[in-house]
């Protein structure tokens, strides 16, 4: 072991670019010699290529690149690419100087001008400047990886021995590399016997500079002392969207996953995924787990191990996403059932209307109960029975029927209680169903059919434990209907909604003109103005892009064309017809958009009275066209923000530097325009800071001597209404005070600090939040 170390130690003080003082690491050292040892391979073969003589040294010295480079660097490779790209006085440091260079380089040669000096443009450089250049080859044998270029070595420990070789090639000009980061989305905390597709780890991928393709996923998974995954987990999945189709499923069984400490540490590996993910934009990635009966209350942690994620970019290039930072997830295991609830909900829509029954047949489908149910907790529930209190005497109605949404769950005959007890109806965990009950209503029914209600305590349900469930809510009951043998027509005539004359779009005269058709018997009208049902018209004023409706109830019904009943009762004979005008003016909205007014529903009546019904189906366009209509507004509110990040600055070869100091932004909420007169910012004291400038957008606004706290004053800039101004603060800089790098603490600007005055003249009250610049490194470059 001795001769062995003083032979490594031999070839390391041969190898260029190792100080004496540096740290010995044994990984180090065998890189080193693994790397001798190319270089030797390299010698021969370049021996066996020349038949007479063979020599090393040239007349032109060589310059070869076998590692990435990158800005911020500081090695002699980068004094070696500092020589080859024109960099006068070469330093070693790979600064603003380099960079330029480098991207001008890459843009004669063909490669993205990125600045990053990796395998394209290292091939680039060997290509011109190093003339026995090797081509790049990765090698895995007995779960190492070894990556050689020319003479440089690196070795990486995998998880699983593979016998693959891949030798890169220039495929396209992009090399990319993929990121990981942790998800925001929810992640369950515990697994129960009736858990399915439950998220239990959510990463985040980005590709970068190219379009990445993933090929392998890793999966940690972590448990306690002799706990066995395959007694626990039914499957995992990997899926895009968070309970959505899995992209791939790995059942869990002893064979199909992989032991890395038993009963303790294993992972699931996901292979062949063909995961494509386009230049520039992420892909969420979800783990999702079905879980079998836990034999014990444990726990399982699940995480992404070092090289969990497998990919490859344009160039065909194998890399592997970081994940360290990454946390786990751990999750719980219980024997216990979920917990589940039911919660009765009523529907708006149980209101009293008018029902067109047939003559000669019973009318069926007639929606009469509209009701919801809710389960907010972990666990599904199964209905098993609905019982309903009516009564509405069996001579109107003959058949009851139970639908969730669209489908038959039951139907009984009707009765004064009716039973649905045939149900097995599953209730998913945090959902909520909407259900109608529905009659068939007798072709002789001429009574008002009363609605029924059914409570809380007329809900059976169970849990998947077989637990009785005792529901919550507030007892339902549906709209009274009246038959009617024929219920008049309506029909859309007219409408108008305009901007009242000489006035801002703050109002609106709206009306909308419709034409009734009486058949079967005399059709009375009530025409007061108001929204009591069956005896007013219910008129709304909507905007639904902003999902806003409001009932008006400040308008007038014109009825002229109809005969006279009473002074508010109109009516038609059978047969004949009159048009109604609905009008009323919009003085007041919420919010900026565009509004109609519609009626909701229209009162008519058999007798004298004019009330008696309410129809609200099949007139939805009977409304006005839209408006234009804004909340008046002639206030200004001036609010600050911004956010700085820290940055460098290379120090101009001239007399002075402009280094941007800080941005931020003002914004008028309000619709009238502010006028901003002074702003204050508070400055490093720094004896090379010789003045201050303050720019908004390109245009510069003043411009002050250098002080600890510089007043911006006379300025007289507006901020229009609804709009805003993005301002800029930059230091001018005396270069020749500055001897050494060193670093600007940050300039800000406080709320109190900035003087904005209304059309008025009052003065603004600025909001929001102060705002500093980031922190200034001054970079002086040899």
């Amino acid at each position: 072991m001795k001769k062995f170390i003083a032979i490594v130690l031999c070839l390391f003080m041969l190898v260029p670019g190792i100080s004496y003082g540096q740290e010995i690491d044994l990984q180090i050292l065998i890189n080193l010699i693994i790397q001798l040892q190319q270089q030797i391979i390299a010698l021969q073969q370049a021996r066996m290529n020349n038949s007479n003589t063979f020599n090393v040294t040239s007349s032109q010295e060589k310059y070869c690149f076998y590692s990435n480079l990158k800005y911020g660097q500081r090695n002699y490779m980068v004094t070696k690419l500092q020589k080859v790209i024109g960099i006068q006085d070469p330093t070693g440091y790979f600064g603003s100087q380099t960079l330029a260079a480098v991207k001008e380089y890459q843009s004669n040669n063909g490669i993205d001008n990125t600045g990053y000096v990796g395998p394209l443009t290292r091939k680039a450089l060997n290509d011109e400047f190093c003339t026995d250049y090797v081509a790049e080859t990765t090698v895995t044998t007995s779960g190492t990886t070894v990556t050689t270029v020319a003479g440089e070595t690196t070795t990486t420990t995998s998880a699983e021995a593979t016998d693959e070789t891949t030798t890169t090639t220039s495929a396209s000009n992009r090399e990319g590399y993929l990121t990981a980061i942790a998800g925001a989305g929810s992640v369950v905390s515990q697994l129960s016997k009736d858990s399915t597709s439950e998220v239990v780890y959510h990463t985040i991928l980005e590709a970068h500079q190219s379009n990445i393709t993933v090929h392998r996923v890793d999966i940690k998974m972590t448990t306690d002392d002799h706990q066995m995954p395959w007694h626990v987990l039914d499957s995992l999945s990997l899926a895009t969207e968070a309970g959505g189709t899995a992209i791939s499923t790995i059942e869990i069984s002893e064979e199909n996953i992989i032991t890395n400490n038993y009963g303790r540490d294993y992972t699931v590996r996901f292979n062949d995924l063909d995961l494509d993910i386009t230049y520039g934009s992420t892909q969420q990635l979800f783990v999702q787990a079905d879980a079998a009966f836990p034999q014990t209350l444990e726990t399982i942690s699940f995480s992404l191990p070092g090289n969990a994620i497998r990919y490859s970019d344009e160039l065909g290039l194998i890399g592997y996403a970081p994940t360290s930072g990454l946390s786990e997830n751990e999750v719980s295991l219980t024997t216990a059932v979920l917990n589940a609830e039911v919660e009765l909900i009523a529907s708006s829509s149980n209101t009293e209307r008018a029902v067109e029954i047939n003559d000669n047949t019973a009318t069926e489908n007639v929606p009469a109960i509209y009701f919801s149910l809710s389960n907010g907790e972990e666990g599904a529930v199964t209905l098993k029975n609905l019982s309903f209190t009516c009564t509405t005497p069996s001579s109107e109605i003959s058949e009851i029927f139970l639908y969730q949404g669209s489908t038959l769950i039951d139907s009984e005959y009707y009765t004064s209680g009716v039973a649905f007890a045939n149900i097995d109806h599953t209730l998913p965990a945090e959902t909520s169903q909407d259900f109608t009950v529905k009659y068939t209503v007798k072709k002789d029914a001429t009574d008002t059919i009363y609605g029924c209600t059914l409570a809380p305590s007329g809900i059976t349900a169970i849990t998947a434990g077989e637990d009785t469930i005792t529901a919550t809510g507030s007892t339902v009951t549906g709209g009274h209907l009246h038959p009617f043998k024929v219920i008049p027509l309506f029909a859309f005539v007219t409408n108008s909604f305009a901007a009242v004359p000489d006035t801002s779009s703050t109002e609106g005269d709206a009306s909308v003109t419709f034409k009734i058709t009486a058949s079967g018997g005399t059709l009375y009208l009530n025409t007061l103005a108001g929204s009591t049902p069956t005896e007013n018209f219910i008129v709304k004023l909507k905007n639904d892009s902003a999902g806003y409706s409001a009932t008006i109830t400040d308008y007038a019904v014109d009825a002229s064309g109809l005969s006279s009943s009473s002074e508010n009762v109109k009516y038609l004979t059978s047969g004949s017809y009159g048009n109604v005008v609905i009008s009323a003016r919009i003085t007041d909205v919420p919010s900026t958009g565009y509004y109609y007014m519609d009626i909701t529903s229209v009162p008519f009546g058999s007798d004298t009275s004019g009330t008696g019904y309410q129809y609200n189906y099949g007139i939805t366009d009977i409304k006005t066209s839209s408006l234009y209509m804004y909340e008046e507004d002639n206030d200004a509110r001036i609010a600050l923000s911004g956010s700085n990040e820290n940055s460098t600055v290379v120090l101009d070869e001239g007399d002075t530097t402009t280094a941007t100091a800080m941005n931020f932004t003002l914004s008028n909420a309000g619709t009238a325009t502010a006028t901003v007169s002074s702003i204050d910012v508070t400055v490093p004291d720094v004896d090379y800071i010789t003045s201050v400038k303050l720019f908004n957008g390109a245009t510069e606004l003043s411009s002050k001597s250098y002080a600890t706290s510089v007043s911006f004053n006379n300025l007289s800039f507006d901020v229009g209404g609804e709009g805003s101004a993005t301002l800029t603060a930059k230091y001018i800089l005396n270069n020749s005070l500055i001897t050494e790098d060193t670093t600007l603490t940050a300039i800000s600007v406080a709320t109190d600090d900035i003087v904005a005055y209304k059309p008025d003249e009052t003065q603004i009250s600025i909001t929001g939040d102060n705002v500093s610049g980031g922190s200034i490194f001054l970079d002086i470059e040899a």
